[in-house]
């Protein structure tokens, strides 16, 4: 007797990997997106909140941080390069992770995460962790698909 979980259809799980990765690129793109149209102080006071970051790094990493989200966004939502940007969004994300992870172990009084440069979404350190755990999870998979629908890749690799 074999146990285990039902298949699921193959179109099926095309949709749901797509549908994941167009909500993760929308994500993105309006994270990095919100982060750009404010005055850089902005995101650098988010980034000094979290004091992990040395003082003398605070402001490149708010100027690249948005930038790498954009494009990975942008990417995603166009289906291009997905493994590799796939995996790029997870790596930042696993940082945040990491960064959010010891701002909730040493109780920092902060009320929301900055993820999205003062926009209208707003989340605790908690909710954004919980958040960050499942778009790791998502990118991990989009990353290692081997088929994709919707996506530039296949079209310019003629798949």
């Amino acid at each position: 007797m074999k146990l285990g979980l039902p298949r699921i259809p193959e179109k099926l799980a095309l949709a749901m990997l797509f549908s994941a990765r167009v909500l993760i690129g929308l994500l993105f793109f309006y994270s990095g997106f919100s982060k750009l149209i404010q005055p850089i102080e902005y995101f650098e006071v988010a980034v000094g909140l979290y004091d992990i970051v040395p003082d003398a790094v605070i402001h490149r990493v708010a100027m690249i941080t948005p930038w790498i989200e954009l494009v990975g966004g942008t990417f995603l939502l166009l289906g291009y390069a997905l493994e590799k940007s796939a995996v790029v969004l997870s790596i930042l994300t696993g940082l945040f992770q990491i960064i959010l992870g010891q701002a909730l172990v040493r109780r920092l009084p902060m009320d929301e995460c900055g993820c999205f440069g003062g926009g209208f979404i707003h989340m605790t350190l908690y909710q954004s962790f919980v958040l960050d755990t499942v778009l790791v999870l998502l990118l991990i998979q989009i990353a290692g698909a081997e088929k994709n629908i919707f996506s530039l890749d296949n079209k310019l690799l003629g798949s």
